[in-house]
């Protein structure tokens, strides 16, 4: 599935709209609630979820983590009383598109370093830990719950139509058929939490890639081949020190 910029604003907009109606059945006496002592109230996760938003998108433009920025956001937020809280959450709609309005096509293309050192696209980090986590968060009293599944490529029409064959190509001279991963390994981890023994787990990114993420960087070779002077017929000795390798 492929979003356009447009698509991603009015999914996150509706994801907007959608939180204020829920903020309308909150009853009053309830806003303290938490359902452990160490967890978020309800009216402080509400100002909480007023800050994620806007922050999630200007790191997603590349600006860096400001502490002293989101320690005074919070500050503002904690003061904030319930009807106030709401009013920001309600202004979000416009201030999320005016921030995502701002980034060019090539800016959602291009990748950015997530805080366990991944590199991850920016429109993928927007849909998955922006619109991903907001909707986790409005189903979750519907004993709903949703995560991410992340791999590494798998060979399938899908792959091919997206990155196209060239890069496949490129690929299989740096590495062998055995470093894709199989549509059944992801499967797997589906069916595991779909499984009932997961239900604990929601709004999560979830790794299935052999542990790649750590020291994977085909795809920085590719995207830099050029400026790195790497040639297609480089890598035919590291194929064969692949299959080497394979016969041991």
């Amino acid at each position: 599935m492929v979003l356009t910029k447009a698509e991603l604003i009015t999914l996150m907009q509706k994801e907007v709209r959608l939180l204020l109606h829920l903020t309308t059945k909150i009853d009053p006496d309830t806003l303290d609630y938490r359902p452990g002592p160490k967890q978020r109230s309800t009216l402080e996760l509400l100002r909480y979820l007023t800050n994620m938003g806007p922050a999630l998108v200007r790191y997603a433009q590349g600006h860096p983590v400001d502490a002293a920025a989101i320690a005074e956001a919070t500050e503002a937020a904690n003061k904030r009383n319930f009807d106030q809280t709401v009013a920001v959450l309600a202004a979000q709609a416009d201030v999320l598109a005016e921030l995502i309005g701002e980034m060019s096509d090539e800016d959602l293309r291009g990748e950015l370093t997530w805080v366990d050192g991944s590199q991850i696209s920016r429109g993928f980090f927007l849909v998955n830990y922006l619109f991903g986590q907001y909707t986790a968060y409005r189903l979750r009293d519907e004993g709903v719950r949703i995560n991410t599944l992340r791999s590494r490529a798998i060979r399938t029409e899908s792959f091919e139509g997206t990155f196209g064959q060239d890069f496949y190509g490129f690929l299989r001279r740096f590495v062998s058929e055995e470093w894709f991963m199989r549509p059944d390994e992801v499967g797997r981890a589906a069916f595991a939490l779909c499984s009932g023994l997961f239900d604990g787990v929601s709004g999560q990114t979830i790794m299935v890639d052999r542990g790649s993420t750590f020291f994977d960087g085909i795809s920085y070779i590719y995207e830099r081949r050029d400026a790195l002077g790497v040639q297609q017929d480089d890598a035919a000795i590291i194929e064969d020190g692949a299959a080497a390798v394979r016969r041991t």
